[in-house]
């Protein structure tokens, strides 16, 4: 058949002119299924509604997304918001069907057991009652009504290292109003604040730290503080044995008596830890927790008109720990909309945030141990006050109260103290010998004494009850301009000093240790106005080769360098030529040495004697100390001086 093509007055084809159209028409087509399915994917991201996280009909990658993309977090409250409101007419529709559980609401919803009996009054919204005598239920389905749902991002140990959703129930808000017994009339609240006491009833000869914490309770009692909160890793490992220690050595100081302290606690991530008998999921620690210490270790409670806001951590790693950040602004948040001042001038009340891990390169060690989620919700209130531990630093450290957008406070270590001055690599503080007994013989804490006009800070010694002479100072109505703990104090941190009175500075002195022959280095301490952490101390060793055939990769063999992280290598070896062509082999040991400076001051010593490394053979050796301080401020006239290990 013969085919047959018209054309038109200008000459084209009318059938490719078709074609032309039709593709055109096509691809437009095309881009708008694809644009269609693009904004529908959107929607859906952006709008997953509390209906579909209850029945589980949402998507991980969603829950993903939402929960750890903090620099959208504005974009997921909105959201959040979104679905709350389309949330309400399911939940009213709810409540006729679960009128017969309220009953059992008022006992579940209780916040304190036995431990926490206290001459209060309750005022809040579901009229809890304080019963020592009354049975933990763990029925959450039966008051899901009434209480506030949040899904959740947490890690689970035994399900994978990814993002696992999980429905997390929080009890309502609990509302006390305590009546407080201080002679003085502007004293609002008194609070002790401590943490990490670490206790192991698996070993409990290995370490003190039981004694510890019966001593610190017992001297905390005689200062009449109105709350007790303790910031996480109550125990070492996460077992019933141990949780139930703990609740033994405290009712020891605090029995079951009326006027006790309010006790707020919350988890640490030793409190996760897996223990020889068990290997807990996180879900199932948070659940033991709960149902020793009657009280979930995230809630929110309210003491004579201060916000107290447990963020528990989800997880024991500081990266996981945190992923619940739309829960954390919405408690803050409600708060803002609804809060009744106590101070002048409509000024907010302070609200203190309790968390386990620190706010990231805010506090003393927090640029090591910190989290990120913390400061990435925390640092828009500048009317928080975040209570803060985990990095058993020092409280002499005046970084350990910040306010580089808020205010951080952190707590030593009931158990002992540790100093890093590198990412994963701490150390505990010893004796010349080498025992580390040391690092727990000053255990300290923080009296906060809220008044009218200010917060008072004051750095106790747990072991005897006395107080360090320097005190920190919030003014109320906190505002940002009247910060003064910042980072610009490190342009006023003065360097460290030695003060060079002698020709000879360093004394070898010789000792049999343990039948090994050791050397020990002694020296006067660097003089600092605050003090001094420890020293970096190399010893570098000149090793005469002669005029030998070297060849270039016999040097370049002879080349090392092994890094710890601290400040530069802990060993280094270099082969060269002086001007005379002969071979001279240089061996450089450096290794940091950790001062007295967690000692009370009246206990420093002058002169501080250390134990020298056993791998550095004998031999004369050029020897540089470096002092080092807060802020890792170094010393600048360092001593420098030739020793001999012979």
């Amino acid at each position: 058949m013969e085919n047959t093509y018209e054309f038109d007055e200008n000459g084209n084809n009318d059938n490719s002119t078709t074609h032309k159209k039709r593709g055109r028409f096509f691809l437009i087509f095309l881009i708008g299924i694809i644009s269609f399915q693009i904004l529908i994917l959107f929607y859906l991201k952006n709008n997953i509604s509390y209906n579909n996280i209850l029945s589980g009909s949402d998507s991980s990658n969603n829950t993903q997304n939402n929960l750890t993309n903090n620099t959208n977090y504005d974009d997921n409250i909105n959201n959040n918001n979104n679905n709350n409101n389309t949330n309400n007419n399911n939940t009213n529709n709810n409540n006729n069907n679960n009128n017969n559980n309220n009953n059992n609401n008022n006992n579940n919803n209780n916040n304190y057991d036995d431990i926490n009996k206290t001459n209060i009054t309750i005022n809040n919204e579901e009229d809890i009652e304080l019963n020592k005598n009354e049975n933990y239920s763990n029925n959450e389905d039966s008051n899901i009504n009434n209480r506030r749902i949040i899904n959740i991002s947490q890690i689970d140990n035994k399900i994978s290292p990814k993002n696992f959703p999980r429905e997390y129930i929080h009890d309502k808000i609990t509302n006390i109003t305590l009546k407080t017994n201080h002679s003085d009339p502007s004293l609002l609240l008194k609070i002790a604040f401590i943490s990490d006491s670490h206790i192991d009833p698996d070993n409990p000869l290995k370490f003190p730290f039981e004694k510890n914490l019966l001593q610190s309770l017992k001297n905390i009692k005689s200062k009449n503080v109105d709350v007790i909160i303790f910031g996480g890793d109550l125990c070492d490992v996460c077992s019933v044995k141990a949780f139930n220690k703990f609740k033994e050595i405290y009712k020891r100081v605090y029995p079951d008596d009326e006027g006790n302290p309010i006790l707020l606690l919350t988890m640490g991530n030793h409190d996760y830890y897996p223990s020889k008998e068990n290997n807990y999921s996180n879900y199932e620690a948070q659940d033991l927790f709960q149902q020793i210490f009657k009280v979930k270790h995230q809630n929110h409670t309210i003491i004579n008109n201060f916000h107290f806001i447990l963020w528990g951590n989800q997880h024991m790693d500081f990266d996981y720990a945190y992923l619940n950040t739309l829960w954390i602004q919405e408690e803050i948040d409600n708060v803002l909309l609804n809060q009744n001042s106590t101070f002048k001038n409509s000024q907010i009340n302070p609200m203190f945030v309790i968390t386990h891990f620190p706010p990231r390169n805010t506090s003393f060690r927090s640029e090591f141990w910190g989290s990120f989620d913390i400061i990435n919700v925390l640092s828009r209130y500048p009317h928080i006050i975040n209570l803060c531990s985990h990095s058993h630093a020092t409280l002499f450290d005046e970084n350990s109260i910040n306010q580089k957008f808020f205010t951080v406070i952190n707590s030593q270590a009931i158990s002992r103290v540790t100093v890093d001055f590198a990412e994963n690599n701490y150390d505990v503080p010893t004796d010349e010998y080498g025992n580390d007994e040391y690092s727990y013989k000053n255990y300290m804490g923080n009296i906060i004494e809220i008044r009218k006009n200010k917060i008072n800070i004051k750095r106790m010694y747990l072991d005897d009850g006395t107080f360090y002479e320097k005190e920190w100072n919030v003014l109320l109505p906190i505002l940002q301009e009247n910060f003064i703990y910042d980072d610009r104090r490190m342009l006023d941190v003065k360097k460290p000093y030695f003060e060079k009175n002698r020709k000879k500075y360093i004394e070898i002195i010789k000792k049999i240790i343990n039948g090994t022959e050791r050397f020990l280095m002694k020296f006067e301490q660097a003089k600092h106005e605050n003090f001094v952490y420890g020293y970096n101390i190399s010893f570098v060793k000149y090793n005469f080769l002669g005029k030998q055939n070297i060849t270039n990769q016999e040097i370049l063999k002879s080349k090392y360098a092994i890094y710890d992280g601290y400040q530069g290598p802990i060993k280094e070896s270099n082969v060269y030529q002086n001007e005379n062509k002969d071979y001279i082999e240089i061996r450089n040991f450096t290794y940091f040495y950790i001062s007295d400076f967690f000692l009370k001051p009246k206990d420093r010593k002058q002169y501080i004697t250390l134990l020298i490394n056993d791998e550095l053979e004998k031999g004369k050796y050029n020897v540089t100390i470096v002092a080092f301080a807060s802020y890792k401020i170094m010393s600048e006239d360092n001593i420098t001086e030739e020793i001999s290990l012979e």
